[in-house]
């Protein structure tokens, strides 16, 4: 495979990565949203196994959602990024400076895409011919550094079932609010910052997608209405035969 096809090839792993992105921070705009109704109405009881169960849905896909755009396997960021930093001559500044040109920038002075081009020295030495492995592999490092807790708390307590903590009893080390919030925003910071090398001229703008209001109504009635019943236990719970 030429070098070209190689370029080619990392970009579609990394357009890949987009909706999965962009999705952890709609669901986190989702997610806070519903705490501040919750926040904002003293009627509403705290605390039950209905708050919590919310709770562990969101964390949940979040923290799959982190792992698979960071994990070892699959076609996520971090093997975009390593995939870039083992070749980085696929990248070349003469290619990041014909896409500039072709990007809506006709008519532009030569000094308005000087600044356009000078884009590429974020990735590499200003004049070299490619990016600079070294550069990505120390966003790689950082990226790391922030996400290895919480991958390792998905791999062993989420996605799967770890016997560490039965045969040492030592159970996996739990994530808190604060290195979820990291996890994402060290994610969405990475992606938004290569965004510009694979999109010459253009920049990523905000990470969180601006939802429709209209997506809160369903909360705007009591969910439970007067004389609700619960579902009978045992017609709707149980897999069907399960007494017979």
């Amino acid at each position: 495979m030429s070098l070209e096809d190689d370029w080619q090839g990392w970009c579609d792993r990394y357009d890949k990565c987009h909706n999965g992105i962009i999705r952890l921070f709609h669901d986190r705009a989702i997610w806070r949203t519903i705490l501040a109704m919750l926040a904002a109405n003293p009627a509403i009881p705290r605390g039950g196994h209905g708050e919590y169960w919310l709770g562990a849905c969101y964390t949940d896909s979040m923290l799959i959602g982190i792992r698979r755009e960071t994990g070892r396997d699959g076609t996520g960021l971090l093997r975009a990024l390593q995939q870039l930093a083992s070749t980085p001559r696929m990248a070349t500044r003469a290619w990041y400076m014909s896409q500039v040109r072709q990007r809506d920038h006709a008519g532009w002075d030569s000094w308005a895409l000087a600044e356009l081009d000078s884009a590429f020295n974020r990735f590499a030495d200003p004049a070299a011919p490619y990016i600079d492995s070294a550069r990505v592999r120390q966003d790689i490092d950082e990226l790391q550094a922030v996400i290895e807790r919480v991958n390792k708390y998905t791999s062993t307590a989420i996605a799967h079932r770890d016997d560490h903590d039965v045969t040492k009893g030592v159970p996996p080390q739990p994530v808190t609010w604060a290195d979820l919030d990291g996890a994402v925003d060290a994610v969405g910071l990475t992606y938004r910052k290569y965004y510009r090398l694979r999109h010459p001229g253009e920049s990523l703008g905000g990470l969180t997608p601006l939802a429709s209001p209209g997506w809160v109504q369903m909360f705007a009635a009591a969910w439970m209405p007067p004389g609700f019943a619960m579902p009978d236990h045992f017609d709707n719970f149980e897999p069907p035969g399960i007494w017979d």
